[in-house]
């Protein structure tokens, strides 16, 4: 079980032990959820520092990169140039229908930061879901194009990606949940646990000699593994009869999930659309030592990534929930 800070002075004043589970919410004397209290005092208290809550996220965010550029590097290594032009093809495509779930991190995280409830963490892990069933579906549709358009040997390798998208939609939501409240800490382990799990499934499929298919395949499991680990982790919050009924503006819905993902679309497809439009217009090998010298540059792109995941849930805050992040 995930035990979450609390932010609520009002626990400590009448003496009693505060209760950091994220299932479990309790009634001030004046009968007020101590989720309220919490929506209610958090405009007048001042922010916390972000001094350490920087170093965090700062140092979680430059392992969690480090370990998928090891992950690329050694299947780089491992497939040879032609394979890996493939591989980081796939690569990129994923990274790009990773659009919605980045949008439901966002849109969870603003949500929770305005208004934190039980009842939105709840409704986003289900969003969650039916995004990432969604995407699975749309890729498992392109299967057969995609395969004739990458030159790769077998369908396979396009159903393992399509595997490896529905856990990363729901672990965004989780990852959107300790955004919003802030809890850098545990959001600092989650950002770089599935790349560690990744980089494992890298070695071995390296090791074994798997090929293209095989280390997507290993991927997809490392994800799924690190989708369960998050789950024990954060376990959906269960309905009590002492939660408030929440207001349609604190639903993260797919409009909203809609509105978040325009501005993200295309910025992830300029930033990957580099690779993919390698491997089609350049030769086999070609587009693998295209792919392996694109790998620097993505680090740059993503280096400072933390820096707005500080900013965000305060900006959400002060705005009160207006769409203007």
């Amino acid at each position: 079980m995930l035990d979450l800070p609390s932010r609520n002075p009002a626990r400590h004043r009448h003496g009693t032990r505060p209760h950091h589970r994220f299932d479990e919410m309790e009634t001030n004397v004046t009968g007020e959820t101590l989720d309220e209290v919490d929506s209610r005092e958090r405009v007048a208290r001042p922010p916390a520092p972000l001094g350490s809550a920087a170093i965090k996220l700062g140092v979680a965010t430059v392992v969690g990169h480090a370990f998928s550029y090891a992950f690329s590097l050694v299947l780089s290594r491992a497939l040879g140039p032609a394979d890996f032009g493939a591989l980081g093809a796939l690569l990129g495509l994923g990274v790009v229908a990773t659009v919605p779930a980045v949008a439901l991190q966002t849109e969870v995280a603003r949500l929770v930061a305005v208004a934190p409830s039980r009842a939105t963490a709840r409704r986003g892990y289900r969003l969650s879901w039916l995004i990432g069933s969604a995407l699975g579906v749309f890729m498992v549709a392109l299967t057969w194009p995609l395969t004739t358009l990458f030159r790769l040997d077998s369908p396979l390798s396009v159903l393992l990606l399509a595997a490896g998208l529905v856990p990363v939609s729901v672990i965004a939501a989780r990852q959107g949940v300790l955004l919003g409240r802030g809890a850098f800490g545990w959001l600092a382990l989650v950002t770089v646990l599935v790349p560690g799990l990744r980089l494992i499934s890298a070695g071995v499929a390296a090791v074994v000699d798997l090929g293209v298919a095989g280390a997507l395949g290993l991927q997809a499991v490392a994800t799924w593994v690190g989708l369960a680990v998050v789950v024990i982790m954060m376990p959906v919050p269960r309905r009590r009869p002492t939660d408030s009924v929440s207001g349609h503006s604190s639903d993260p819905r797919l409009s909203g999930v809609l509105k978040a993902g325009s501005s993200l679309l295309g910025l992830l497809v300029l930033a990957n659309v580099d690779v993919l439009l390698a491997r089609v217009f350049l030769s086999d090998t070609q587009s693998g030592i295209y792919a392996v010298g694109a790998l620097g540059a993505k680090i740059v792109f993503w280096g400072s990534q933390f820096v707005a995941l500080l900013v965000f849930p305060r900006v959400a805050r002060r705005q009160g929930g207006r769409r203007l992040v």
